[in-house]
């Protein structure tokens, strides 16, 4: 054997775990039961037990707090009992009953029943304890015979199909004609009056392109309005449905865009037909067409504006006739108590007029109406693919795809708004969208899903105040994890190398990864935020700055860094190529949004290691692409404009960084080769790509000094609620 292949040879005998006597004595240990050294030495061999890291769901962590919890609190309950009134608690001594716990419906915990008599407070009897040890044997069981088996859609008497859950009284009325007859007769009824119907649109042709509708046949005589709306024209309306579907129509679903481009032929075919002032009826449905159009329409406009400068900036925004013609006929024909009569169509109008608001920055109105939408589709069964096989397969999933957008919007909006949303993802029982050929490629739209889950995630585990304990640890490993694995996960149309020159990133994949990076920024903003203020509280009484060093913090903290600064550098340097190809949404909110959070997360990157030339040449990217919304007329993109100026200018006064310094430990694009810097967790690590490199290590305890920052983040969580943009 060569002297190679036995110290190989050796290395592999070699134990995974020393004994206590040879890791005192730092010497080399060979394992066995007892090893070599101990048995010479006639000693007690002791090794100590291996510590194995597991990888839990924050889930499954927060549920063992709440357990212990609760386990303390019946201890201290019982406690109390046995050893006498508490003073200020339940009971006749406080002044009220103690209410028993209840843990599961198989137990019933001690219930404390009040001492009768009379007597001083605090005074009496020791209370009587009444305990019900079991509400079943161990082998007995019970299936719920009214639990949802099959999610059905319920007519109504004024024709409505709506979803009734198994506890609602219809249901609960089928259930007892079940069990009193072998056959029901009849169609399935609620007890609906149908106390406000409508059933039919009067159209008069006023002039080529506009029509007034009238209500008729509505049993409410005070409802009987009128309005006038002017269509676009034809080619316009499938120009601004083009525009529409290019850039949103991939992660997003308002409408199928072939069966409105065909809606639209026939519609301008039939206008064509009429002659001025003639008049002909409609139902609700066939004119609830002629707002959809008028919505999709403002929007496409919007979306498809130019980049030319706008010479008034008070005209109304691109899209705004057409909007509020198309709000007005959502009005005429959905308003009032006429919102009830819910169907899919009047989602989509929901979810067209909502979106439109929320690009014009009107956020509370928009998330007011998306709400409305999300309760409209869970009246339809969306959620549970109600009635499913009834339906075709392109019905099926034109109803799958309009209730993940739904989703995503209205967790989006309740995410931003800080509230919780309004229907949890254990209640969906929904299939996600498939690949049929009347629809965009399923891909796009489910990994839009998945990412607008994970931001859900990051800003109810390290924003929302739900969760008294403040040490985001360990929802910051399960946020990290998820991001990671969605990124390993990705499929590889979607993945873009950010290295290339020039950079070209198709518009539905820029939505995707802006989406992704921002849940990237998101989670480790804290941090971030967390060494602006160490730079700023460093400046001592002579105005001198104390450098920050993070060479003895662990890889993980820099590569958290880097991995914000990556993101953030990605984000502007896609939307940057959509301006150079002319797909920017100049008057677009997603764009415009994601644009500043990343140009502010780079000035929080130069206030707190330095300046630097690549974090300069960033920021100006993006301050490019702002001047070009601003100057198309974006008014909220003038905003956020305004406000990053500020911010760089006053980070800049606050911190001492001149521009163009060149810091010590700085992220940069390019790699620099020095020891313990932070420049090292650089673009190299990444290739440019967050896509390709290996996980970020799991976030411990075991670095002091990273122990330490986690300490003063949760003593000190200055990011909760003011640093969320919204």
């Amino acid at each position: 054997m060569t002297g190679k292949a036995s110290k190989a040879a050796d290395k592999d005998k070699r134990a995974s775990s020393a004994c206590e006597r040879c890791r005192k004595r730092h010497a080399r240990c060979s394992g066995g039961d007892p090893c070599v050294t101990c048995a010479k030495l006639n000693a007690q061999c002791v090794y100590p037990e291996a510590e194995k890291k597991i990888v839990v769901s924050l889930k499954y962590w927060k549920k063992l707090q709440d357990e212990i919890q609760q386990l303390k609190d019946e201890k201290a309950a019982r406690e109390s009992g046995e050893s006498g009134p508490v003073p200020g608690e339940g009971g006749v001594y406080g002044g009220g009953v103690k209410r028993a716990r209840i843990d599961s419906p198989a137990t019933i915990s001690s219930v404390d029943s009040p001492v009768q008599g009379s007597g001083p407070a605090g005074t009496g009897s020791p209370i009587n304890k009444v305990t019900v040890s079991s509400l079943c044997s161990d082998g007995d069981s019970l299936i719920n015979p009214i639990r949802d088996q099959k999610s059905e859609l319920t007519s109504t008497r004024n024709g409505q199909q709506l979803f009734s859950g198994s506890s609602s009284t219809s249901r609960f009325g089928q259930e007892v004609a079940c069990m009193l007859r072998d056959t029901k007769t009849g169609a399935n009824e609620s007890l609906d009056m149908g106390l406000f119907t409508y059933r039919g649109i009067r159209l008069t042709k006023k002039g080529p392109l506009s029509i007034m509708l009238k209500c008729t046949e509505c049993n409410n005589a005070d409802y009987r309005d009128d309005i006038t709306i002017t269509m676009p024209t034809r080619d316009d309306a499938l120009r601004f449905l083009v525009q529409f579907q290019t850039h949103l129509g991939h992660c997003y679903y308002f409408c199928n865009e072939l069966w409105t481009r065909k809606k639209i032929y026939e519609i301008y075919a039939f206008l064509d037909t009429l002659q001025t002032h003639q008049v002909t009826t409609l139902s609700r449905e066939e004119a609830s067409w002629y707002c959809q159009i008028l919505l999709i329409s403002a929007i496409g406009e919007m979306y498809g504006a130019p980049r030319e400068e706008r010479q008034n900036m008070a005209d109304d925004p691109p899209g705004g006739q057409n909007f509020k013609n198309g709000a007005n006929a959502l009005s005429l024909l959905y308003g009032k108590e006429l919102m009830g009569d819910s169907c899919t169509k009047l989602i989509e109008l929901l979810l067209c007029y909502s979106f439109y608001l929320q690009v014009l920055d009107f956020s509370a109105s928009s998330a007011v109406y998306i709400g409305m939408a999300m309760r409209t589709a869970v009246l339809c069964g969306l959620h549970v693919d109600a009635s499913k096989d009834s339906l075709s397969r392109e019905e099926l999933e034109h109803r799958r795809r309009l209730w993940w957008t739904t989703y995503i919007l209205e967790l989006y909006s309740c995410s931003k708004q800080g509230i919780p949303p309004s229907l949890n993802l254990e209640s969906v029982a929904t299939g996600l969208p498939e690949s049929l050929p009347e629809f965009y490629d399923a891909v796009y739209m489910n990994s839009f899903i998945e990412v607008a889950r994970l931001g859900c995630l990051v800003l109810d585990s390290l924003y929302h105040h739900h969760n008294d304990n403040k040490n985001i640890l360990p929802a910051l490993n399960a946020v990290i994890e998820k991001l990671f694995e969605w990124r390993n996960n990705i499929p590889d149309r979607l993945k873009v190398d950010y290295s290339q020159s020039p950079l070209i990133v198709s518009r539905p994949v820029v939505n995707i990864h802006t989406e992704y990076f921002q849940c990237i920024n998101l989670s480790v903003r804290p941090l971030l935020i967390h060494f602006v203020q160490r730079r700023i509280t460093s400046l001592s009484a002579e105005g001198k700055l104390i450098e920050l060093s993070l060479s003895k913090f662990s890889p993980s903290i820099r590569r958290l860094l880097n991995a914000s600064f990556q993101a953030s550098v990605c984000s502007i340097s896609a939307i940057s190529s959509l301006l150079d190809t002319g797909f920017l949404a100049v008057q677009g909110y997603m764009d415009r949004e994601y644009v500043f959070v990343s140009a502010a997360t780079l000035v929080l990157f130069g206030a707190a290691f330095g300046s630097h030339d690549s974090i300069d040449s960033h920021i100006e990217t993006a301050i490019r692409i702002m001047t070009a919304m601003h100057n198309a007329g974006n008014k909220p993109a003038s905003l956020r404009l305004e406000q990053l100026l500020s911010l760089r200018d006053a980070m800049r006064l606050e911190c001492r960084t001149p521009q163009n310094q060149t810091p010590q430990s700085v992220p940069t694009v390019l790699p620099i080769p020095q020891d313990d810097d932070f420049a090292q967790y650089t673009s190299s690590m990444y290739d440019n790509n967050l896509f390709t490199q290996a996980d970020i290590p799991e976030l411990s305890a075991d670095n002091a000094l990273d122990r330490e920052l986690f300490d003063e983040l949760s003593q000190h969580p200055a990011w909760m609620g003011e640093w969320v943009v919204s």
